[in-house]
């Protein structure tokens, strides 16, 4: 196939229209970003170099110096171009956290091919370039045509070594161009080396440098990646203080007024016994690390239940089953939750050396559930029988856990029960309350 001017042309005004749109916009300042303005400038070069030695090599005869001028000029802007993409990879692979060993490995790497590269443009400057052909049937060869293909080569090796080493660190899109040069390179040069009146390394250059701009990190695409982080923090930390149905309601309509009323739900309140005087013997601060150990680990336990931790205060915690999602069978949730916490502290103390009690009270009964106000809000319940589980929990007993006679009547034939008889309640007057026993078999 002879030597077609078509082929080198169409990679040209590709590059020239592809470096007037990129300079045009404010690109993201990263270092991959950075390195592309050049390998774009030394392509634009490279190609224009391409079209304008084609006429000279042509007429060799009429502008010999302008020929060997251009001849060279091209290898060795091919040679640059080589070494501005091997950094660009070696940029894209710096990733976050990235040790330091790694990063000086780099830029070894990058300095031996600086040094190899000079190298090879001292052998072009005084080795002699020959040419062949005529008409569209040109192309060079020569000792510094043979440097630039094993500088090539060499590149093409390290750079997908390079690549591959860090694959799983990089995404999938930041790789493609470098997959694409390697295979470009590779097939260019066997098509050369069979065909040697046939030159397509202009064009696989601007193929390869039209894909690598579609990959590349700016401003939108990175705002874009900025923005779907915070969402989901924002998501997390959300999910952290509301129900997740709770939330999705919130995010539809900021101003909805989100309160619920229940008909049945159990609350269970519980409370970690002589804190404020634990406070004077070992002091507030490390008893605060202590139970925000303690609490934290009470909240993995919430996980494994199908409760809501509805918030802290001070050293007391509350949690509730049966909302949002309504759902029968929430009374025995609640307790095999208590249950748990009681085995957690008791683990708790082993591990840590510590004398942590607790009391824990539940009801179950009507509510009224939601979130008041548009600031520092929190999801909260309400009710006679929210007041009741604390009051359970407040007369209760350490280490176990009171329930009260709604709860008790529930669950009385899957569990044993101790009468504790009428309790003077603040508020309720004479009150059953009742102790949780082993579970019935």
């Amino acid at each position: 196939m002879p030597y077609t001017m078509e082929f080198q042309t169409t990679g040209f005004i590709i590059l020239v229209m592809l470096t007037v749109e990129f300079f045009s916009k404010k690109r993201w300042k990263s270092l991959p970003n950075y390195i592309f303005r050049y390998i774009l400038i030394t392509s634009v070069l490279v190609t224009g170099c391409d079209v304008v030695s084609v006429f000279f090599i042509a007429n060799r005869e009429s502008f010999p110096i302008l020929n060997m001028f251009f001849g060279k000029l091209y290898v060795v802007l091919v040679v640059l171009y080589d070494l501005l993409f091997l950094a660009h990879t070696l940029a894209n692979t710096v990733y976050e956290g990235i040790s330091p060993v790694k990063i000086r490995i780099k830029k070894m790497i990058f300095a031996g091919f600086a040094l190899l590269s000079i190298a090879v443009f001292f052998i072009v400057l005084f080795f002699p370039l020959y040419f062949s052909g005529s008409a569209r049937d040109i192309y060079s060869y020569g000792i510094p045509t043979s440097a630039a293909y094993v500088y090539t080569g060499l590149s093409i090796v390290f750079v997908l070594g390079i690549q591959l080493a860090n694959c799983k660190k990089v995404p999938l899109r930041r790789q493609m161009p470098v997959y694409f040069f390697c295979t470009m390179e590779i097939v260019g040069a066997l098509l050369q080396m069979f065909n040697s009146e046939l030159l397509i390394v202009s064009f696989v250059i601007a193929t390869t440098v039209l894909l690598m701009y579609f990959t590349l990190e700016n401003p939108d695409m990175y705002l874009i990646a900025k923005l779907n982080e915070a969402n989901s923090r924002i998501r997390s930390l959300l999910l952290n203080i509301l129900p997740s149905k709770v939330a999705d309601r919130l995010e539809d309509n900021l101003e909805e007024s989100i309160i619920e009323k229940y008909d049945s739900i159990s609350v269970c309140f519980m409370d970690i016994v002589d804190f404020s005087q634990m406070s004077l013997v070992i002091g507030a601060e490390k008893l605060v690390v202590l139970l925000n150990n303690l609490f934290s680990e009470i909240d993995n336990i919430v996980g494994d239940f199908r409760i809501e931790k509805i918030k802290t205060i001070g050293d007391a915690y509350m949690a509730a089953a049966g909302l949002p999602d309504r759902y029968e069978g929430h009374e025995e949730e609640i307790v095999n939750f208590a249950r748990a916490v009681i085995k957690k502290i008791e683990e708790f103390n082993k591990r840590n050396n510590t004398n942590l009690h607790v009391r824990i009270g539940i009801n179950t009964g009507m509510a009224v559930a939601g979130i008041i106000g548009k600031k520092k809000f929190i999801y909260d319940i309400w009710g006679e029988s929210v007041n009741l589980a604390a009051r359970q929990e407040s007369y209760g007993v350490a280490d176990k856990i009171c329930v009260s006679e709604s709860t008790m009547e529930i669950l009385k034939d899957k569990y044993e029960f101790t009468d504790r008889g009428l309790i003077d309640i603040k508020g309720f007057g004479p009150t059953p309350s009742y102790i949780l026993g082993e579970k019935k078999n």
